[in-house]
């Protein structure tokens, strides 16, 4: 009785009001105990919130996520993977008014479809809770999070809709058409990753979509694009993190040492964090260029085990032989005399390209 009274379907008889408002209660009732069920279910698994998902996560990101999915709502044209909170742009006239409009839709949905309207807006409102704690922990506002809440105001708007005269309902079918064409318009944007990120980087400029646009040509193999669009990404003060990661070891990649410390040098100026993916490929870049001094200063930064390349390592052997020390070899490699040639021979390649004959003649003579 409870879903049926929540539903609309006052049960006959004396006392049916009382009933239905009974069957309305037990209903919302019922829903906000399964809601708990499956949230104590995940706690007793030890599924919790993500880690990052703290409260004040959650409200700070409601503003703009609410401001960008209500102009999503209002004008569905040019979707796109989603908004980075990072790189937020300011919500645009579309946006605050499809938040007006929206609200305003769903109070009046709500007043004319009754109960009914009231079982979607619970609908909507108990899909868009784990949807915000996900955009608190990634800090990005995809389209697909608005799948579930939709269905509940999709419900909302068919209770309302039930209300109205049959005239009143054709009249509106031209709109939903209108609808349906403005949002069939972005199915060609997902035919492939790079018309995505593509179309991504047009609706909104942000260094996110420019380092994802990034990656995509960078595993189809053009090199110069991947490049161009990395150093797109650097952008103080907050650079894109995947280009902070990329854009050193994509010029060593290129075959260009010089561009790998030009453009590593200014994702640290733009405030990408001192980690080995950048440090080493800039290192290795200036020892080419012969600024020893300072490709010493960032291979000293990674730290032991944590440079998987190898890199930093190559450099500041490199420096040594540079400088006259011939003990870094042994010390590296062991006492094995194999292991010992083989890494000799990764820093004569280098001290080669740096065009250093008298370290590599130094190098020579420590080699078993």
């Amino acid at each position: 009785m409870g879903l049926l009274g929540l539903l609309g379907r006052p049960p006959a008889g004396e006392g049916a009001p009382e009933a239905t408002r009974r069957g309305w209660l037990g209903g919302l009732g019922l829903a906000a105990g399964a809601v708990a069920v499956v949230g104590a279910l995940r706690l007793a698994g030890g599924i919790g919130l993500p880690p990052k998902a703290e409260l004040g996560r959650v409200l700070a990101a409601l503003p703009p996520v609410a401001a960008w999915w209500a102009g999503v709502l209002a004008w569905p044209v040019d979707l796109v993977p989603g908004m980075h909170l990072v790189w937020a742009p300011p919500p645009g006239p579309v946006q605050l008014a499809g938040a007006a409009g929206g609200a305003a839709l769903v109070g009046a949905g709500v007043l004319a479809g009754g109960r009914r309207a009231i079982l979607g807006l619970c609908i909507a409102v108990f899909g868009l809770v784990p949807a915000l704690a996900a955009v608190a922990q990634t800090g990005i506002v995809p389209d697909r999070y608005l799948y579930l809440p939709l269905a509940g105001l999709a419900l909302v708007l068919a209770a309302a809709l039930e209300r109205l005269p049959p005239r009143a309902l054709a009249a509106l079918v031209p709109v939903g058409l209108g609808l349906a064409l403005l949002s069939a318009r972005t199915v060609p944007t997902w035919q492939s990753d790079r018309v995505l990120w593509t179309t991504t980087l047009a609706v909104m400029p942000t260094p996110h979509a420019a380092a994802a646009l990034a990656k995509v040509v960078e595993l189809e193999g053009e090199l110069d694009e991947a490049a161009a669009l990395y150093r797109r990404a650097l952008v103080p003060p907050t650079p894109a993190p995947h280009a902070c990661w990329n854009i050193a070891r994509l010029q060593l990649q290129r075959g260009d040492p010089a561009a790998a410390a030009r453009d590593g040098l200014a994702a640290l100026d733009a405030g990408c964090p001192r980690d080995p993916e950048l440090l080493a490929p800039t290192a290795l870049g200036l020892v080419v260029g012969g600024a020893w001094d300072r490709a010493e200063a960032l291979a000293l930064d990674v730290p032991e085990g944590g440079d998987p390349t190898g890199q930093a390592v190559l450099v500041r052997l490199a420096v040594g032989l540079h400088r006259g020390e011939t003990g870094g070899i042994a010390a590296v490699a062991g006492p094995d005399p194999a292991r010992q040639r083989a890494l000799g021979a990764q820093v004569d390649r280098l001290l080669a390209a740096a065009g250093d004959t008298a370290a590599r003649e130094r190098l020579a003579a420590v080699l078993p």
